[in-house]
């Protein structure tokens, strides 16, 4: 198989959970509370446990694609870093972070109206400062003057009303 780190071995320990779990209903040849197969609090601790054992193989998975996408930017390889960075936004679309980074990698590449999109989508769902400052420049990159001097506004006012750092008061 392979392997992403500890990924393989923390797929150990949830196998071996889940053998645990299949073990302990079928002890001695019944449940291991009552010797009955269907208890209730069992049932719901088993269930319980695979629902967060899936979200935990969830979350593992979407670091992973989240790192060899920064990898394979940081390598140059930017249409794979593109693909893999939409694998992310498609899994988590309403995250901010995953928008920019998509945008970052789109403009690299020479994707600028793509990558507007989901720089757009960023400042929708999370409005930063920084994400308005990305816009102007890449509206004025691709001739939207009107929008690179709105978007720019928007920039000024929002970091003229956020907390001053570094500053002593």
């Amino acid at each position: 198989g392979k392997h992403f780190g500890d990924l393989e071995i923390t797929a150990t320990v949830d196998d071996a959970l889940g053998d645990y779990l299949g073990w302990l209903k079928t002890a001695e040849g019944g449940c291991w509370t009552c010797n009955a197969c269907d208890d209730p609090k069992l049932d719901a601790f088993e269930r319980a446990s695979r629902e967060a054992l899936a979200a935990r193989r969830r979350d593992m998975a979407l670091d992973v694609l989240i790192e060899e996408a920064t990898l394979r930017a940081a390598e140059g390889r930017l249409d794979r870093a593109v693909a893999l960075w939409q694998q992310v936004v498609a899994r988590e679309p309403r995250n901010p972070a995953h928008r920019l980074n998509l945008g970052s990698v789109l403009t690299d590449a020479g994707r600028l109206h793509e990558a507007i999109g989901h720089y757009e989508t960023a400042a929708a769902l999370e409005g930063a400062a920084e994400i308005h400052h990305r816009l102007a420049e890449l509206y004025a990159r691709t001739g939207r003057t009107a929008d690179s001097e709105r978007a720019r506004r928007t920039y000024d006012r929002l970091r003229q009303h956020a907390p001053s750092e570094g500053r002593d008061g």
